[in-house]
């Protein structure tokens, strides 16, 4: 995707320029249309100064974070009303993602990633002002990658997700700060009023996007989505498959729906730890070994039918390091079919 800002047709205005619209301008290259200089000289010309003064303390003006800025200032956005019009103006900045930023869900997901790293910034710098703070967390939301989280396998809409606040972690840098939204974001996660949960982890290999998980609360069930497994790992040759370690046929049996709701570090199918490059003569049909995954599953829950979330997300992990060694010893025209472990 092109890094530029895609402007509705409203016609060039007549306007009459000012001395913050040429200086943001100038600061910028000379890149804004007419329209934009237009809002800043006629429109909101308390804004275009305020704004003015602000990079004028900037030695180095990040160019993305500033035309969002100002887009957020002509659609609605800066005073809160993220809407499609302003997810159509920065689309074209948001050069990490593939989403349809015109689509009322997205945008509520760019609007929440957005409200939380504005809220820490402002915890964190409380004399900065509301265009510093604004520029600032755009500098992170234009590095966002929204391309899985519209597509949610197994859900038709991710509207669950927002039905009462989408939650995020992003290692440590969140953590502790997140009181800000509502205590920590897994604690509590599928309670009467929180739906769902988002965590990036990390980056997609060779790319700058971050590796999306979901989680979504359907009924008594929790599914999952976000990145998927083979794009998270980075595999791109053909012969070569990503292979679920845990089943993906299993993701509703008991012990990995406990091991989903585990606070702090829940388990997610598509998680990278869960994933073995193999090739893909290898990766055949494998009912046998599904079935002796499951197996393992139940035998753990008849055993342990009281086991916490904790219990259960690290007797996952254990049957996962055991059966990824078993498939690894595997000859080059072995099948995962025939994998077996104690």
């Amino acid at each position: 995707m092109d890094c530029e800002i895609s402007d509705f047709d409203f016609g060039t205005p007549s306007y009459t320029q000012s001395i913050p619209a040429a200086y943001i301008d100038y600061r910028l290259g000379g890149i804004l249309t007419d329209f934009q200089m237009g809002y800043l000289s006629d429109t909101d010309p308390s804004f275009a100064n305020e704004f003015r003064l602000m990079l004028a303390g900037e030695s180095v003006i990040d160019q993305g974070a500033t035309l969002f800025t100002i887009e957020a200032a002509i659609n609605g956005a800066y005073d809160g009303n993220f809407n499609s019009n302003f997810g159509a103006a920065i689309e074209g900045l948001m050069y990490n993602s593939d989403a349809d930023f015109t689509n009322d869900i997205i945008v509520r997901l760019l609007q929440t990633y957005f409200e939380i790293n504005y809220a820490i910034l402002k915890q964190q710098n409380p004399n900065w002002s509301n265009e510093k703070l604004f520029y600032e967390a755009s500098k992170e939301v234009i590095h966002l990658s929204l391309d899985a989280v519209g597509l949610i396998e197994g859900l038709g809409t991710p509207a669950d997700l927002l039905n009462a606040g989408l939650y995020y972690l992003e290692g440590d840098r969140v953590n502790g700060n997140l009181s800000l939204v509502a205590a920590t974001p897994v604690i509590g996660l599928f309670s009467t009023t929180v739906k769902g949960a988002l965590r990036l982890q990390g980056f997609i290999p060779g790319t700058t996007k971050k590796i999306t998980q979901v989680w979504a609360k359907d009924g008594s069930l929790i599914k999952f989505g976000g990145t998927s497994l083979r794009r998270a790992m980075g595999i791109t040759d053909p012969l070569n498959h990503a292979h679920h370690i845990l089943p993906l046929e299993h993701v509703n049996h008991p012990v990995v729906q406990k091991a989903a709701k585990l606070n702090g570090n829940p388990f997610h199918i598509d998680e990278i730890n869960n994933g073995l490059e193999v090739l893909a003569s290898q990766n055949t049909t494998h009912p046998a070994y599904n079935n002796l995954f499951f197996m393992k599953l139940e035998n753990f829950n008849n055993s342990y039918p009281n086991a916490t979330s904790e219990q259960a997300y690290n007797f996952i992990n254990q049957e996962i390091a055991k059966a990824k060694a078993a498939i690894q010893s595997l000859p080059t025209n072995g099948k995962i079919n025939d994998v077996t472990w104690n």
